[in-house]
């Protein structure tokens, strides 16, 4: 089993991929590599579960525009999800062997984040909340 200083290890590798992304893959919000993708009808482009989070606690009030604002509103942006998919394999393939477990799971985390709904399941309506 890894030891606990190799896990850091790996939690910090896994944090330098999510934060050292491009400014364009950021999500405007925390600045982590996008996973999922949705572009608002004001131009900026959020991580879909963090925009939600932050959607429900400001009261359906766009965080960086103070505009009203639904999920709905925000389509997904599957050519960013693209980009960001393929930065993040170029990442990998140019690490020393020693990241390869974090960034495995990055990879990981990002593919199950990608869809979390099965194809004949409805996404949830977070407009109810408001």
């Amino acid at each position: 089993p890894p030891s606990a200083g190799a896990a850091a290890g790996a939690g910090a590798s896994l944090r330098e991929l999510l934060v050292e992304a491009p400014l364009e893959l950021q999500c405007a919000l925390d600045g982590r590599l996008l996973v999922d993708p949705v572009r608002s009808p004001y131009g900026h482009v959020f991580e879909r579960s963090v925009l939600a989070q932050r959607l429900t606690a400001g009261g359906g009030v766009c965080p960086l525009t103070g505009q009203p604002l639904a999920l709905a509103e925000c389509p997904r942006d599957s050519e960013l999800r693209r980009r960001a998919l393929l930065w993040q394999r170029e990442r990998r393939a140019a690490r020393p062997a020693r990241f390869a477990r974090a960034q495995r799971l990055a990879a990981a985390a990002a593919e199950a984040g990608q869809w979390a709904l099965g194809p004949e399941q409805e996404e949830p309506n977070f407009d109810k909340l408001f």
